[in-house]
Protein backbone atom coordinates (compact mmCIF):
# COMPACT_ATOMS: atom_id res chain seq x y z
CA UNK A 1 0.00 0.00 0.00
CA UNK A 2 1.14 3.48 -0.73
CA UNK A 3 0.52 6.27 1.61
CA UNK A 4 -1.63 8.68 0.77
CA UNK A 5 1.00 11.97 0.63
CA UNK A 6 3.04 9.74 -1.48
CA UNK A 7 -0.36 8.66 -3.56
CA UNK A 8 -0.78 12.12 -4.39
CA UNK A 9 2.38 13.36 -4.75
CA UNK A 10 3.18 10.18 -7.33
CA UNK A 11 -0.31 11.05 -8.79
CA UNK A 12 1.59 14.60 -10.13
CA UNK A 13 -0.47 14.82 -13.19
CA UNK A 14 -2.83 12.11 -12.57
CA UNK A 15 -4.81 12.96 -9.72
CA UNK A 16 -8.44 13.92 -9.01
CA UNK A 17 -10.84 16.40 -10.24
CA UNK A 18 -14.10 16.47 -8.48
CA UNK A 19 -16.78 19.48 -6.77
CA UNK A 20 -17.69 17.80 -3.66
CA UNK A 21 -21.40 17.88 -4.74
CA UNK A 22 -24.49 16.42 -2.52
CA UNK A 23 -27.32 15.32 -3.69
CA UNK A 24 -31.00 15.84 -2.81
CA UNK A 25 -34.48 14.80 -3.50
CA UNK A 26 -35.88 15.29 -7.19
CA UNK A 27 -39.31 15.96 -7.81
CA UNK A 28 -41.29 15.55 -10.59
CA UNK A 29 -44.81 16.52 -11.81
CA UNK A 30 -47.04 14.85 -14.27
CA UNK A 31 -47.40 15.98 -17.50
CA UNK A 32 -51.09 16.01 -17.09
CA UNK A 33 -50.17 19.25 -14.64
CA UNK A 34 -50.82 17.31 -11.42
CA UNK A 35 -49.02 18.35 -8.43
CA UNK A 36 -45.34 17.10 -8.00
CA UNK A 37 -44.81 14.42 -5.41
CA UNK A 38 -41.32 14.19 -3.73
CA UNK A 39 -40.12 10.90 -1.85
CA UNK A 40 -38.01 11.60 1.09
CA UNK A 41 -34.03 10.28 1.41
CA UNK A 42 -32.22 9.52 4.36
CA UNK A 43 -29.60 11.46 5.00
CA UNK A 44 -26.22 10.10 4.27
CA UNK A 45 -24.76 8.35 7.83
CA UNK A 46 -21.09 9.53 7.77
CA UNK A 47 -17.94 7.15 7.69
CA UNK A 48 -15.80 6.59 11.10
CA UNK A 49 -12.52 7.11 11.22
CA UNK A 50 -11.60 3.29 10.30
CA UNK A 51 -14.36 2.93 7.62
CA UNK A 52 -12.89 6.55 5.85
CA UNK A 53 -9.57 4.91 6.44
CA UNK A 54 -10.33 1.63 4.61
CA UNK A 55 -12.37 3.38 1.71
CA UNK A 56 -9.38 5.49 0.98
CA UNK A 57 -6.87 2.89 1.01
CA UNK A 58 -9.19 0.72 -0.92
CA UNK A 59 -9.78 4.14 -3.48
CA UNK A 60 -5.99 4.50 -4.14
CA UNK A 61 -5.13 1.15 -4.70
CA UNK A 62 -7.62 0.70 -7.58
CA UNK A 63 -5.99 3.90 -9.10
CA UNK A 64 -2.22 2.47 -8.58
CA UNK A 65 -2.01 0.40 -11.71
CA UNK A 66 -2.74 2.97 -13.89
CA UNK A 67 -0.37 5.53 -12.06
CA UNK A 68 2.27 3.05 -12.01
CA UNK A 69 2.39 2.72 -15.13
CA UNK A 70 2.10 6.24 -16.55
CA UNK A 71 5.40 7.08 -13.80
CA UNK A 72 6.98 4.19 -15.04
CA UNK A 73 6.65 5.07 -19.15
CA UNK A 74 7.29 8.79 -17.57
CA UNK A 75 10.29 7.54 -15.84
CA UNK A 76 11.75 5.52 -18.82
CA UNK A 77 11.44 8.61 -20.82
CA UNK A 78 8.33 7.21 -23.26
CA UNK A 79 6.64 10.53 -23.69
CA UNK A 80 5.09 8.55 -26.74
CA UNK A 81 3.64 5.90 -24.03
CA UNK A 82 3.08 8.84 -21.13
CA UNK A 83 0.33 10.52 -23.72
CA UNK A 84 -1.39 7.83 -24.61
CA UNK A 85 -2.03 6.80 -20.78
CA UNK A 86 -3.03 10.92 -19.77
CA UNK A 87 -6.62 9.94 -20.82
CA UNK A 88 -6.52 6.49 -18.54
CA UNK A 89 -4.93 8.67 -15.86
CA UNK A 90 -7.52 11.19 -16.09
CA UNK A 91 -10.45 8.76 -15.90
CA UNK A 92 -8.96 7.07 -13.14
CA UNK A 93 -8.74 10.69 -11.23
CA UNK A 94 -12.36 11.29 -12.07
CA UNK A 95 -13.78 8.02 -10.96
CA UNK A 96 -11.46 8.62 -8.05
CA UNK A 97 -12.95 12.14 -7.35
CA UNK A 98 -16.31 10.64 -7.86
CA UNK A 99 -15.76 8.55 -4.67
CA UNK A 100 -14.62 11.23 -2.55
CA UNK A 101 -17.79 13.70 -3.11
CA UNK A 102 -19.52 11.51 -1.61
CA UNK A 103 -21.31 13.12 1.71
CA UNK A 104 -20.43 9.94 3.83
CA UNK A 105 -16.93 11.22 4.06
CA UNK A 106 -16.24 12.75 7.69
CA UNK A 107 -16.42 16.03 8.45
CA UNK A 108 -13.35 16.95 9.64
CA UNK A 109 -11.44 15.88 6.27
CA UNK A 110 -14.23 17.86 3.92
CA UNK A 111 -12.58 20.63 3.23
CA UNK A 112 -9.25 19.02 2.83
CA UNK A 113 -10.86 16.57 0.26
CA UNK A 114 -12.20 19.92 -1.61
CA UNK A 115 -8.51 21.09 -2.02
CA UNK A 116 -6.87 18.12 -2.84
CA UNK A 117 -9.76 17.57 -5.74
CA UNK A 118 -9.98 21.13 -6.79
CA UNK A 119 -5.72 21.15 -6.98
CA UNK A 120 -5.94 17.46 -8.79
CA UNK A 121 -8.65 18.97 -11.43
CA UNK A 122 -6.15 21.71 -12.42
CA UNK A 123 -3.27 19.47 -12.53
CA UNK A 124 -5.37 17.17 -14.79
CA UNK A 125 -6.72 20.08 -17.14
CA UNK A 126 -2.96 20.98 -17.55
CA UNK A 127 -1.88 17.15 -18.56
CA UNK A 128 -4.58 16.87 -20.70
CA UNK A 129 -2.93 19.42 -22.37
CA UNK A 130 0.11 17.69 -23.12
CA UNK A 131 -1.70 15.08 -25.74
CA UNK A 132 -1.45 17.21 -28.63
CA UNK A 133 2.27 17.09 -28.74
CA UNK A 134 4.39 15.50 -31.12
CA UNK A 135 7.55 15.58 -29.94
CA UNK A 136 9.65 14.44 -26.51
CA UNK A 137 11.09 18.09 -26.88
CA UNK A 138 7.66 19.72 -26.99
CA UNK A 139 6.20 17.82 -24.23
CA UNK A 140 9.48 18.14 -22.36
CA UNK A 141 8.72 22.09 -22.53
CA UNK A 142 5.32 21.53 -21.35
CA UNK A 143 5.53 19.72 -18.87
CA UNK A 144 8.29 21.97 -17.87
CA UNK A 145 6.03 25.11 -17.47
CA UNK A 146 3.16 23.37 -15.03
CA UNK A 147 2.98 25.88 -11.94
CA UNK A 148 3.24 22.60 -9.04
CA UNK A 149 1.88 24.67 -6.60
CA UNK A 150 -1.24 22.52 -7.07
CA UNK A 151 0.53 19.76 -6.66
CA UNK A 152 1.82 21.21 -3.60
CA UNK A 153 -1.46 22.03 -2.39
CA UNK A 154 -3.10 18.67 -2.97
CA UNK A 155 -0.08 16.88 -1.28
CA UNK A 156 -0.16 18.75 2.15
CA UNK A 157 -3.75 19.04 1.96
CA UNK A 158 -2.99 14.86 1.82
CA UNK A 159 -0.85 14.78 4.56
CA UNK A 160 -3.76 16.48 6.85
CA UNK A 161 -6.31 13.90 5.91
CA UNK A 162 -3.65 10.95 6.09
CA UNK A 163 -2.84 12.26 9.39
CA UNK A 164 -6.38 12.39 10.90
CA UNK A 165 -6.81 8.68 9.28
CA UNK A 166 -3.81 7.22 10.74
CA UNK A 167 -2.55 6.42 6.83
CA UNK A 168 1.75 6.77 6.83
CA UNK A 169 2.87 9.44 4.02
CA UNK A 170 6.07 7.73 3.39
Amino acid sequence: MIGLGVFVKRSLALVLLAALALGGCAAQGKESGTAASSTPTKAPVEMTKPEAKAAYLKLASSSKPMYDKFTAAGQAGDFKKVRTLIPGVVAADEKFADALSTPQWPDAIEGDLGIVATEIGKTDKWLEGAVPTTTDAEMTAYLGKYDKSSIDKSAAAGNRIAKYLGIATS
